[in-house]
């Protein structure tokens, strides 16, 4: 073979190995980008706080079986198991441009993440409809007007799935037959106990022993009707602390404080107290029966009650509830808005409220049929037992939520200088509120 023939071999060679690469980085890309595209076209994000991951899947199979198009759709179910854990992890996937689909914001803590939001089409659930169906606190948070081509329009911004409000639980032993409606009944029933030494009959004060302590205060600084924490006055404040506080010492009837120490020092709260049976009463959320039973406190003497008013009938009581919210940033759009329209369903929350039976309905259609039903099988506790509809649920906006729930507990055990404390700390926050939200006065220290 002559010397041009072999040159002109090595040429094609050359040339044949340079396509065959070409072709498998051109196939190798194709492959990649085919797996991304897959993934963004089903696979679908949605992060919870304190519900079970599986129960939530289960009412996902059933939207699936509904929407046949969605039959192979990998929904990825993320469950927290607080909300600063969750409050921290979702801030920081936005920076990260990882954040999911769909996630829950609590309606005390709204504004933090607004511009992330996108607001949910009329056309898929009517702002009108929903007023009719759903008790005003919703339509008064979740309702928001904005203009679109020089007309103004409603939109609706989440969905409410469930609600829930502080309520009593007691010891049926020793507060039978006794009307918890009001803190005057309440103050009759820690007279009549007095005389046994050791009994303390409920135990509210303190923030460190005291699960969800944020939420009570701020039930008691809403006796003046504020409904944020920048309409808080001193007087509010001062009067909200009296009332709390009547409870506590330990000269005085109830004797709250003579057991503070042990608990701390044992790392316990009133919920142990409670338990061993040295406190009749202690307020907390529904879910709280959970904790209870794994406590092994008796069935046959548990009982529950409304939260108590300053007279009948009187006042607004503290809602809270976590609604989904669509990312602003989603590439599944349209399956965010399918999701969002059965999540509004009658026949979603049904089937959400069989699983995670501790919460209210937000529908209106849905509370008269679960009022005579037990919240837990084995307890004489009836969600009747706690519903009041002659007091308007009502939301406190904390703010930023995630630092209000921090701080306020600390407070809560300086009974001398509480007041001052929490005017200081009500300042902070507005100052990192306007930091972070509305970026104002980036250089003043909010120490």
């Amino acid at each position: 073979m002559n010397k041009n023939k072999i040159v002109f071999l090595i040429i094609w060679i050359i040339i044949v190995v340079f396509l065959v690469s070409i072709f498998l980085l051109l196939s190798k890309t194709w492959e990649v980008n085919k797996n991304k595209n897959a993934s963004k076209t089903w696979d679908f994000t949605i992060w919870i706080l304190q519900d079970s991951k599986d129960g939530f899947n289960n009412f996902l199979n059933d939207f699936k079986s509904k929407n046949p198009n969605y039959k192979n759709t990998n929904f990825n179910i993320v469950s927290f198991s607080n909300y600063e854990e969750y409050y921290n992890t979702l801030i920081s996937s936005f920076l990260q441009w990882n954040s999911p689909d769909i996630f829950l914001i609590n309606n005390q803590d709204s504004e933090i993440f607004d511009k992330q939001i996108s607001w949910i089409d009329p056309s898929v659930i009517s702002p009108d409809d929903f007023r009719k169906n759903y008790d005003i606190v919703f339509s008064n948070d979740l309702i928001k007007k904005t203009k679109v081509d020089d007309k103004e329009v409603e939109f609706l911004i989440w969905v409410p799935m469930w609600y829930e409000n502080l309520w009593l639980f007691y010891n049926f032993r020793d507060v039978k037959w006794k009307n918890l409606s009001t803190w005057a009944n309440i103050n009759e029933i820690v007279t009549n106990l007095r005389n046994d030494s050791w009994k303390i009959t409920i135990w509210i004060w303190n923030g460190s022993t005291v699960d969800s302590s944020s939420d009570i205060i701020t039930q008691f600084l809403m006796l003046e009707w504020p409904s944020s924490l920048e309409k808080i006055t001193s007087k509010d404040a001062k009067s909200a602390i009296s009332s709390y506080v009547r409870y506590w010492d330990e000269n005085l009837d109830n004797k709250y404080d003579t057991l503070f120490s042990d608990l701390v020092a044992n790392n316990k709260n009133n919920l142990d107290a409670f338990s061993a049976w040295d406190v009749q009463i202690i307020i907390w959320y529904p879910r709280l029966l959970d904790k209870i039973e794994k406590k092994w406190f008796s069935k046959t003497f548990l009982r529950a009650s409304t939260f108590p008013t300053l007279k009948e009938n009187s006042w607004n009581i503290l809602v809270n509830y976590n609604t989904f919210v669509i990312n602003k940033n989603t590439t599944n759009y349209q399956t965010a808005q399918d999701l969002m329209k059965y999540f509004s369903s009658v026949e979603w929350q049904k089937k959400y409220l069989e699983i995670f039976n501790y919460y209210m309905p937000t529908q209106l259609s849905l509370i008269s049929d679960r009022l005579e039903e037990n919240i837990k099988d084995g307890y004489n506790i009836k969600y009747k037992d706690f519903y009041n509809p002659s007091l308007q649920l009502t939301t406190f906006n904390k703010w930023i939520k995630n630092i209000y729930d921090q701080e306020v507990p600390n407070m809560l055990d300086h009974l001398t200088n509480w007041v001052k404390l929490f005017e200081k700390f009500q300042k902070k926050v507005l100052c990192i509120k306007q930091k972070s939200i509305k970026q104002e006065n980036l250089q003043n220290s909010c120490e």
